[in-house]
């Protein structure tokens, strides 16, 4: 048996199906853990097709939260329950900074819930309700 790269080495994260969700919280968790700042997260985004214009959930971990924010062309939404006030500072592995708009964030299982989601149909979560965004 040959070992595989963890699906949350690359920024951009091709989600092949449902047995992918699995492994992205698992890794999630674990770059949770890892997190060297409190008040910063880290955040990738998720496709179940490739290309630039295919569309996009991006995820985050912040301790006990996490960002979740869908992107379908120029279009975006957010959790209409989103907790943060404020924009918040996510970044990648890689130290790309993403700003994410207030109403973004929302508690882990909630973030959880979404990538098991669209692992198994590669459409947006319908296990959120999704509100407009400014980017």
């Amino acid at each position: 048996m040959t070992a595989t790269a963890p699906l949350l080495d690359h920024e951009d994260v091709l989600l092949a199906g449902a047995d992918d969700a699995e492994q992205v919280i698992e890794q999630l968790a674990e770059h949770n853990r890892r997190r060297e700042r409190d008040e910063t997260g880290l955040c990738w985004w998720l496709q179940c097709q490739p290309g630039d214009e295919a569309p996009a959930l991006l995820v985050g971990v912040r301790g006990e939260v996490g960002a979740l924010q869908w992107f379908e062309g120029a279009h975006a939404v957010a959790p209409e329950q989103g907790a943060n006030g404020d924009r918040v500072d996510y970044f990648t592995r890689w130290g790309h900074h993403n700003s994410v708009p207030p109403h973004v964030e929302v508690p882990l299982d909630t973030v959880h819930a979404a990538v098991r989601e669209f692992a198994s149909t590669g459409q947006q979560p319908t296990c959120v309700q999704w509100t407009e965004t400014q980017l």
